[in-house]
């Protein structure tokens, strides 16, 4: 079986499309508190024939270095566990053509959770049958299959708390700058990242950053010669005001450029 994972941030829906088939599911993230302990993913089918989607919940944390983006399971740094406490109906959907289904979520036991960042990966998985050829044996041939997989994370946040952030260039050009963003804490880091050169800024990119994340950061204007300063702000789209309320922006960091 091979699995394809295909990795949507923003506030556009992730899209999935093999064949005739296409999925959609909005939000591309979620970010929660004890407070409001639930909420739900809306799924549609847009293409011209039914598709069977399977739901499965993942520890695990979507991070990139300076060459890919990845999904990483069983592991999220410093990031707590939430696949073992959440809960979510349906978990198989046949969705016919031009349909919608909701899928709720909850996490359970939100009390005992610790303070910090909590992670689920929810995947959405579509599954398709590989053509059978003439020269394919069949015992071979009923084997092949193809999963294709949407992912879209589900943070809890508690408490109050804020990302330890180291930054190092890891790429450069007259138009942009790669930063490799790596964090220590239990807490995440989700907003703005912005470039300043002399007192100006050049540049900036938003990104969610909970483990280690290459940002790449579009330059508009010119760099002058001494240190560059890597400043955060908390704009983020699709982040609840009781969530940003609670990350402490971190201190900003000088590189040499």
């Amino acid at each position: 079986m091979r699995l394809l994972v295909l990795l949507l941030f923003g506030t556009l829906a992730p899209i999935l499309a093999l064949a005739q088939a296409s999925l959609s599911v909005t939000p591309a993230y979620v970010y929660i508190t004890e407070r409001e302990p639930h909420g739900f993913f809306a799924l549609h089918n847009g293409g011209d024939t039914s598709i069977e989607v399977v739901l499965l919940a993942r520890y695990g944390v979507i991070e990139s270095d300076s060459a890919a983006t990845f999904v990483t399971l069983g592991e999220a740094g410093s990031l707590g566990d939430l696949a073992a406490r959440l809960t979510f109906f349906p978990d198989r959907i046949v969705l016919g053509p031009g349909n919608d289904q909701h899928v709720r979520f909850m996490v359970r036991g939100v009390e005992d959770v610790a303070d910090g960042a909590h992670i689920a990966l929810m995947n959405f998985e579509m599954q398709e049958r590989a053509a059978v050829t003439a020269d394919q044996i069949p015992a071979v041939a009923s084997a092949l299959s193809i999963v294709y997989s949407l992912v879209a994370p589900i943070v809890l946040i508690k408490g109050h708390g804020g990302a330890a952030l180291e930054a190092r260039i890891v790429q450069k050009s007259k138009g942009r700058v790669n930063l490799l963003l790596t964090n220590q804490s239990t807490f995440p880091f989700v907003g703005g990242v912005t470039i300043w050169s002399d007192g100006h800024m050049v540049g900036r990119a938003e990104s969610a950053v909970y483990t280690r994340r290459t940002v790449e950061v579009e330059v508009v204007e010119s760099i002058g010669s001494g240190p560059l300063q890597v400043r955060f702000d908390a704009a983020y789209p699709g982040v609840p005001n009781d969530v940003r309320s609670r990350l402490v922006l971190p201190a900003p960091i000088e590189l040499a450029w």
